[in-house]
């Protein structure tokens, strides 16, 4: 067996399919804590008797900061691993969830489990997808759409887990039990150590970042200035420059407004039309098995030999814009709210499942770290204004339906963005998958020669004789370290 065959053994087999498992159990423990807040927050209420306005926010930050945070939690990856990012992560959510056990003030509390929590999961949940993209080549864009479908099995098991502990072990009670669940991301962390497509690539950053440490350091640049360009080299600031995944990344957004106005104002308006309030209930459910219906089908439908992902996120935005801008004109009718709670949760879910796979075709493996933390962001920034901007159009109106209308037209908005995301994107792959991951593995002459050239540039860089000597001998050693890598 050759080397490259030896070094990539563990992709697409072996120890990937226990990385597989690992990964779709840490979605669920994340996506069940996740989901119980809805549960929580009625417990918050009545166990502190605060300002139920006041309240919210807990949950507010709690899922707000795990999307937020996406953009530094890559750089937690890219710096270190996969495996240590979980690892820490876990071990700081079921901390945050034990801590909270033990506050009796709910100013405490919006630290404890909002922004610690929130940062926290964000630190779990990133790496479980990119995990997956350094484990997987053949069946990687299948293995992670599957894997955010059964975020919807979490929805599920949350709300009656949830009012089972609640009922048998009180609020306090819970938060300990959910504290010693999610520490199980600590043993999913550690089963995904990092495969051989990370540790090459990681050998890239490390060449990479040593190249720009020595031309910084040869350059006359002031220090103030050469310790923000070190500081910038840290974020992957060329991913702004790639047009096509910025139009994705704006369309993302789009169907984040949508979903969360649906979650938020569908049971109040479905209230106002005079549906009675026990219909909202299973409104909502209607929703979240079509939710994670769509999530399921749509990673089926994108595997090898099925529909382009890009192709898919397009016609789905461009159906439930269609739905959500005409739902007022229809929704005096008895079965609309189910109706449209069904087609909405099918074509939001369905977005969900292609996200990543449409990251690798515009980005590359190499830089997924840095893209899905971007990706979860703008999804958390789609999240956070949908609502608010939905309360002001109601309050504007005294009427859900131009807020429906609103969040239609934006939908329909980010259809068309998916579609010149996918006029600017490079060509799909060729049917021969192994040429997705293009990870050159340079050997240490290669680095020397790197390195010689830069020393040969001394004169145009103007260093100085001392300091060539200095940094002479860091190549010699970062070239020794790299032979270990």
């Amino acid at each position: 067996m050759s080397s490259a065959g030896m070094k990539n053994r563990d992709i697409d087999g072996g120890w990937a399919w226990l990385v597989l498992v690992a990964v779709y159990c840490g979605k669920i423990v994340l996506s069940t804590a996740l989901y119980m807040s809805g549960v929580f927050y009625v417990a918050l209420v009545d166990f502190y008797h605060e300002d139920p306005a006041k309240t919210v926010i807990i949950g507010s930050l709690y899922s707000g900061l795990m999307c937020l945070c996406g953009p530094f939690v890559s750089i937690l990856i890219e710096s270190f691993s996969c495996r240590t990012s979980m690892v820490i992560g876990g071990v700081l959510v079921s901390l945050s969830y034990f801590v909270s056990a033990f506050v009796d003030d709910i100013n405490y509390l919006i630290v404890t489990m909002g922004v610690c929590g929130g940062i926290a999961n964000s630190m779990a949940s990133v790496p479980l997808s990119v995990s997956l993209g350094y484990y997987f080549n053949e069946r990687r864009n299948t293995v992670i759409s599957l894997s955010m479908a059964v975020i919807g099995l979490g929805m599920f098991i949350a709300s009656p887990l949830s009012l089972y502990l609640l009922n048998n072990y009180g609020l306090k009670g819970t938060f300990m039990i959910i504290g010693a669940f999610t520490s199980h991301i600590c043993i999913c962390g550690m089963i995904c150590k990092p495969s051989s497509s990370e540790l090459a690539i990681q050998k890239e950053r490390q060449i990479d970042q040593n190249k720009r440490k020595i031309r910084r350091e040869r350059s006359n640049l002031p220090f103030l200035l050469n310790k923000c360009t070190s500081i910038l080299s840290i974020f992957n600031v060329k991913l702004f420059k790639n047009v096509s995944f910025m139009l994705f990344l704006l369309s993302t957004v789009t169907w984040n407004i949508m979903q969360s106005i649906c979650l938020m104002h569908l049971p109040y308006y479905i209230v106002t039309k005079g549906f009675p309030e026990s219909s909202i209930t299973l409104i909502m459910t209607v929703f979240g098995v079509s939710n994670t219906s769509g999530r399921f089908l749509s990673a089926l439908t994108v595997g090898a030999g099925g529909i382009d992902s890009l192709t898919l996120h397009v016609g789905m935005l461009g159906v439930a814009g269609v739905v959500t801008l005409t739902f007022p004109l229809y929704s005096h009718f008895v079965s609309a709210g189910y109706i449209y709670a069904a087609v909405a949760g099918f074509y939001t879910g369905g977005p969900n499942s292609v996200m990543t796979p449409i990251t690798l075709r515009l980005v590359g493996v190499k830089d997924i770290s840095s893209a899905h933390g971007l990706e979860i962001c703008f999804c958390g920034i789609g999240i956070l204004v949908g609502p608010p901007i939905a309360g002001v159009l109601y309050e504007a109106t005294h009427s859900y339906e131009t807020s429906f209308m609103m969040s239609g037209i934006v939908v329909l908005a980010g259809s068309f963005l998916g579609i010149l995301s996918s006029i600017k994107a490079p060509p799909l792959p060729s049917e021969n998958l192994h040429n997705d991951i293009s990870i050159t593995n340079p050997d240490d002459t290669e680095i020397a020669e790197e390195l010689h050239t830069l020393e040969n540039d001394k004169d145009t860089l103007r260093i100085e004789p001392e300091k060539h000597e200095d940094l002479c001998e860091e190549d010699t050693s970062f070239i020794r370290n790299s032979k270990q890598l």
